[in-house]
């Protein structure tokens, strides 16, 4: 099985995986979210993948990318992941590292987290609440 870390940016996102099984490494790049990069990356990966990430906003769209490829997102707990964080830590690459040693073993998992579909819900009705006026005086 293959774990990946990603570290996300609205940009784009910075991934290290390893082959659980031989240890070696079989990603270390920087993926841009503009183009066709991050489905040519994830449509390659073996299915049943795990992926583990630091819950962020405006991801949606990448959760359902790897639904369809048949990978295992693995949403981890930020104030949990920051707080095992060092002080030392400075570069980009070493977060998506640290993100796949973590989705191997000890990774904070979110306790709870709605479906796309509890959320697309939910953002149709803050669309509704605006368009409405509601709770305007």
């Amino acid at each position: 099985m293959w774990i990946i870390g990603c570290d996300y940016h609205p940009s784009g996102q910075q991934v290290f995986g390893i082959d659980r099984e031989s240890g070696e490494v079989v990603a270390d790049r920087w993926i841009a979210h503009a183009g066709t990069e991050v489905d040519e990356f994830y449509s390659r990966l073996p299915a049943g993948t795990v992926v583990g990430v630091e819950s962020s906003g405006n991801m949606q769209w990448f959760e359902r990318r790897l639904e369809r490829y048949g990978l295992r997102l693995r949403l981890g707990d930020a104030a949990q992941i920051r707080a095992k964080e060092t002080a030392s830590r400075s570069t980009t690459a070493r977060c998506g590292a640290d993100r796949a040693a973590a989705a191997e073993g000890n990774f904070p998992d979110l306790q709870w987290v709605p479906t796309l579909e509890e959320r697309d819900q939910r953002q149709l009705l803050m669309h509704r609440h605006k368009l409405c006026g509601c709770g305007r005086r």
